[in-house]
């Protein structure tokens, strides 16, 4: 139960950190689509 409570929290802290990866590229995206269309 607790081996899979581990496996449980690792892949929902590697999908976290996928998700604060992508989000920050789609920021970075973001500014530079900005910066270009002012």
């Amino acid at each position: 139960m607790s081996v899979l409570l581990d496996k449980i929290k690792h892949q929902s802290y590697q999908h976290a950190c996928r998700l604060a990866k992508s989000f920050r590229s789609l920021q970075r995206k973001q500014k530079t689509s900005i910066s270009y269309s002012t």
